[in-house]
């Protein structure tokens, strides 16, 4: 329903996404972040590439069978001292 109503725009947004210099804006943030992914996304292609260029980042590939509780744990653990 969102898409039908955003028909005449909503590829600004993808346009913008891959205009983004996401090679050279990434290694600029200088706080631990964590990238997730699941296996079905067409982007978890990229995790590595992405994580590696933020310094000391961490990454988590997860499945869609996985379900909530995994990915909540997955934030929580990030975020624990």
């Amino acid at each position: 329903t969102e898409v039908l109503k955003a028909v005449t725009t909503y590829h600004h947004g993808y346009r913008a996404v891959f205009r983004h210099e996401a090679d050279k804006r990434l290694p600029l943030v200088k706080i631990p972040s964590l990238f997730m992914a699941a296996e079905p996304d067409p982007l978890t292609a990229f995790l590595d590439d992405v994580s590696g260029l933020v310094p000391g980042s961490e990454q988590r590939l997860i499945t869609l069978e996985d379900g909530l509780s995994v990915r909540v744990g997955a934030i929580l653990a990030f975020f624990a001292p």
